[in-house]
């Protein structure tokens, strides 16, 4: 299994223990993401507010529900800024942000990618802009917060190298995504994980991290003598 980081390089996740590991191995070495159709997974038990634990045959799937959901939001805005269709949000009252220098370049430069994601900010002088509305999935946080993090996200992501689109895409990600502590219902849970195995990459969210672990049976009776 492999995902680009973005900068140009290749990850891969050992998925019997989760390390990422860099290697020129073939990608069909390593176990295959289970059937989102299957009915071999069920969701088990969760661990420590963040981890997800679901059974597929005999394996045991340990997701962080963080690093999963970005992954999704990830391919689903990188969907949408194509096909144009964010969700906004309209605010009961335009909201006024003075902008550094620096972000006010980048929002120049991504205006027309932040309005696709649902954004609608009209300059307003000087490096001054009035938010309208913002992406639905980003109503959870103040409207200057939410454009202020994107942009600071974008600038750091352009410097390593990342375009314009899959900047966007990753930073609405990374802001939308449930946190470790949110407590999904068994139905999210579930619904989330579902999503997650029909992605073009399940095995890494955008910044190459693991979205899930797995562990053997074979690795347990080992672990406990009985190997």
């Amino acid at each position: 299994p492999s995902a680009d980081s973005g900068a140009g390089e290749v990850v891969r996740v050992d998925t019997s223990t989760g390390e990422i590991i860099s290697s020129d191995a073939p990608i069909s070495s390593v176990a295959p993401v289970p059937d989102p159709g299957s009915d071999g997974i069920s969701l088990v038990g969760r661990f420590g507010d963040l981890y997800l634990l679901f059974q597929s045959g005999s394996d045991m799937l340990v997701v962080d529900q963080h690093t999963a959901h970005e992954r999704v939001l990830y391919e689903d805005n990188l969907r949408r800024l194509d096909d144009q269709k964010g969700v906004a949000q309209q605010l009961l009252l335009p909201v006024q942000v003075e902008l550094s220098p620096e972000q006010f370049a980048l929002f120049e430069e991504s205006r027309e990618m932040l309005t696709h994601t649902g954004f609608e900010v009209a300059e307003f002088g000087g490096c001054t802009v009035r938010i309208e509305a913002v992406p639905s999935v980003l109503t959870r946080k103040s409207p200057e917060t939410a454009l202020r993090s994107m942009l600071d996200d974008i600038g750091s992501l352009r410097k390593t190298g990342y375009d314009l689109k899959k900047a966007v895409a990753q930073s609405l990600a990374c802001r939308s995504a449930v946190m470790a502590g949110d407590r999904l219902t068994d139905h999210e849970a579930i619904g989330l994980v579902s999503r997650l195995l029909r992605c073009e990459n399940a095995y890494s969210c955008p910044h190459g991290r693991p979205t899930f672990v797995r562990i053997s049976k074979e690795d347990l009776d080992r672990q406990f003598g009985r190997g």
